[in-house]
């Protein structure tokens, strides 16, 4: 008899090999490669199925990286008109960046894969996302309902020529009324600058970020006690029905568990990372039978004396029915002294020890 397994699409840990990794900022040489290296990532117990996994380089201050998340973008299923932008990426990063076009089935469906954990009640959480709407947009980034027409959560974005508006739609617990708390800032939109937006609620407070900084007027109070959730469908990129719909670039689209830390929306936002090393974020696939892929991350050279930096690599998201072990998901990545951080040591003049010859 074969005992059943309980994860037949597999369990991911980082290769202990590749937990502890050195590179360097300066090589003497093209020839010399020791600033790159390799993490190589295994999928244990079953390998059933096509899995995606999502990975990310963090501030040395996050040891244990950032709180658990859901990736709306790796979880999503989307048509062919959804198109994915690779040349449009945030320069440091390697995750999908999507283009929506606002047309009729232009988004993207997370159905009954969505991490549902029997809650009715949503009490915290920060949601993120980067952006690059279009002109004129008027749409939902993401929305779940329960799939009959009542709404649980949603935010949207609007723009024009000077601002930017974000409102979160949500129904309170115990209610049938959907609310909206909403935040405008004066921005001019550039058509290939990334825009990041940031909702925490915590405590029936509703703060709102964009660019990493709290929007001036952007504190609100939640209608209830907490926010109606249930079991249901999530867009990506359209409200109830398919309506609503975004129209431009979406990257790194996420819902943490909880409200982050200044510290770490700092982080979030900043990426200190991407000074150092490349790329700081990407995704793997692994077809039905791989066990191990491998990817390469690259030091940065900045031309400033550094003393050695610390990073830590973190596995944070997953596709198609497998895991994230809860033990060996971390790395370690440290960049050697650099440019001279101890001083440069040479001779001036010529250095050929005269020989006299008889």
């Amino acid at each position: 008899m074969i005992p059943f397994n309980d994860d037949p699409f597999g369990v991911f840990v980082i290769d202990p090999e590749s937990q502890d990794r050195e590179i360097v900022e300066d090589v003497l040489s093209e020839d010399d490669l020791s600033y790159i290296t390799d993490f190589t990532i295994w999928r244990q117990q079953g390998t059933f199925g096509v899995v995606r996994l999502g990975w990310e380089i963090l501030s040395s201050t996050f040891q244990a990286g950032l709180p658990p998340m859901v990736d709306f973008l790796l979880l999503g299923s989307f048509p062919s008109s959804v198109q994915s932008q690779p040349h449009m990426r945030r320069h440091h990063s390697g995750t999908d960046a999507l283009y929506f076009s606002g047309e009729e089935d232009a988004f993207g469906i997370i159905g009954p894969e969505y991490p549902y954990d029997g809650n009715t009640a949503v009490t915290n959480f920060t949601f993120s996302a980067w952006l690059i709407p279009n002109a004129g947009t008027d749409g939902y980034i993401v929305e779940k309902d329960d799939d009959n027409g009542t709404l649980y959560y949603g935010v949207k974005i609007q723009t024009n020529d000077s601002h930017v508006s974000v409102v979160l739609h949500y129904t309170a617990l115990g209610s049938n009324i959907t609310y909206m708390a909403k935040a405008t800032v004066l921005k001019y939109l550039d058509e290939n600058t990334w825009l990041h937006l940031l909702i925490t609620l915590d405590d029936s407070i509703i703060e709102f970020y964009m660019d990493g900084i709290p929007v001036l007027g952007g504190v609100k109070s939640l209608k209830g006690e907490a926010i109606a959730d249930g079991p249901g469908i999530v867009r990506i990129g359209a409200g109830l029905n398919g309506s609503s719909r975004y129209a431009g670039l979406m990257q790194d689209v996420r819902l943490y568990e909880r409200k982050l830390t200044r510290a770490e929306i700092y982080e979030l936002h900043t990426t200190p990372a991407k000074s150092d090393v490349h790329p700081v974020s990407g995704y793997l696939e692994y077809r039905q039978g791989e066990t191990n892929k491998s990817f390469i991350v690259s030091a940065k050279d900045d031309k400033e004396e550094e003393g050695e930096e610390l990073f830590i690599l973190k596995l944070i998201s997953v596709r198609g029915g497998a895991r994230i072990s809860q033990e060996n998901t971390t790395a370690r990545l440290r960049i050697q002294k650099s440019d001279n951080a101890n001083g440069l040591f040479g001779f001036t003049g010529a250095c050929i020890p005269e020989v006299k010859c008889s």
